[in-house]
């Protein structure tokens, strides 16, 4: 059970189709929310984490604390396998450490950085 969160989170990753460069987050965290932004009834909707404080590392250009979970490529069971992950952090009130994609969605005040690995801390 230790390793279930690295595991499951390196599953969501190997499942995106795409290669990239990640980093990982500057500090240790807590989910506080997540926001499930379900406006349009189609495709996978966009996740969000809020986080406790800012977990520092995320790609320069992006300019939201909040995290969008997955990337533009990523599969809905690598979505649904990260919003799982998120939580349980959550629920459990356990931090997590978190990996950020090298890009941003959105653009200016409103660019969100992508977490594309969760592991929640034991």
């Amino acid at each position: 059970m230790k390793y279930l969160a690295a595991t499951l989170g390196i599953l969501s990753l190997l499942t995106t189709n795409q290669a990239f460069a990640i980093t990982q987050a500057t500090y240790n965290v807590t989910i506080t929310s997540i926001e499930i932004d379900d406006a349009t009834g189609t495709g996978v909707p966009p996740t969000y984490l809020t986080f406790s404080g800012d977990p520092g590392g995320k790609p320069s250009a992006c300019t939201q604390t909040l995290g969008r979970l997955g990337s533009p490529t990523s599969s809905s069971d690598s979505i649904k396998a990260l919003t799982s992950l998120a939580t349980a952090a959550l629920l459990s009130g356990k931090s997590v450490k978190i990996w950020w994609q090298g890009t941003c969605v959105g653009t200016g005040t409103s660019a969100y950085p992508y977490v594309s690995v969760i592991a929640i801390n034991q």
